[in-house]
């Protein structure tokens, strides 16, 4: 994970402005454990380029895994979900099931 956090920062280096490279950064950081870091990366990487449907269905893993936030997930998969049918982990699925349980249950999704 750390070999991985560097390669992807050495390519930030040589390219700043890439939503790719920004996206890269946000995978590697979000797999060593850095949210904080993983989620500053992902943004940058929609402000560089927001059609791309890449960090948005990565901020929506980092959302559902490592912050446990099923609603801020949610969010992110509804806006990649504007950009792409795919869904490669099946976490639209999830999502649905949770929001499901919680209507369900009499709670806000």
């Amino acid at each position: 994970d750390a070999e991985a956090v560097k390669l992807a920062e050495a390519a930030l280096d040589h390219h700043p402005q890439s939503a790719a490279c920004q996206n890269n950064a946000g995978i590697a950081r979000l797999t060593a454990g850095d949210v904080a870091g993983a989620r500053k990366a992902l943004l940058k990487a929609i402000e560089l380029d927001p059609s791309r449907p890449g960090p948005y269905y990565n901020l929506t893993i980092l959302e559902k895994y490592y912050a446990l936030d099923d609603a801020a997930a949610a969010r992110w998969f509804a806006k990649y979900h504007t950009l792409s049918n795919d869904d490669p982990d099946g976490i639209g699925a999830t999502l649905d099931a949770t929001e499901s349980r919680n209507l369900a249950e009499g709670n806000k999704p």
